[in-house]
């Protein structure tokens, strides 16, 4: 329930919602992480799913621009322990204790040692 301006509550729609709504209803989260303006969901076997404003990419859909009503396979195949949205970027510990981010990535946000935006998971560079 919410804002739902850029699709974040993942209900097909970009209508605010004053009650709960299902989201995703097709797919059965084990958690969920909820960012600025997008949404991301991680089912029991480890697969990420993302929703919401994809201006920088942090569905990790493998473009940017525009939103996403609906739930999105983040690419790569990864499987996931654990996610983190953030205010324009998203992160994911792998279930190989690997990190990645994906997103904007102003002043260095996704840990790779650049500032170059990026679309699909990224690892971070261990110091």
């Amino acid at each position: 329930w919410g804002s739902n301006t850029s699709g974040q509550l993942g209900d097909g729609t970009v209508e605010e919602r004053l009650v709960p709504v299902r989201a995703a209803p097709a797919l059965k989260f084990a958690s969920l992480t909820a960012g600025d303006s997008q949404t991301c969901g991680l089912t029991a076997d480890g697969t990420a799913h993302c929703w919401g404003a994809n201006g920088f990419g942090q569905l990790g859909a493998g473009n940017s621009g525009g939103q996403q009503t609906a739930a999105t396979a983040v690419t790569g195949g990864l499987k996931f322990a654990s996610l983190s949205a953030g205010e324009e970027f998203t992160c994911g510990v792998a279930t190989d204790k690997t990190v990645y981010c994906w997103g904007s990535n102003r002043v260095g946000w996704l840990g790779d040692g650049t500032d170059v935006q990026r679309t699909s998971p990224t690892k971070v560079k261990k110091p």
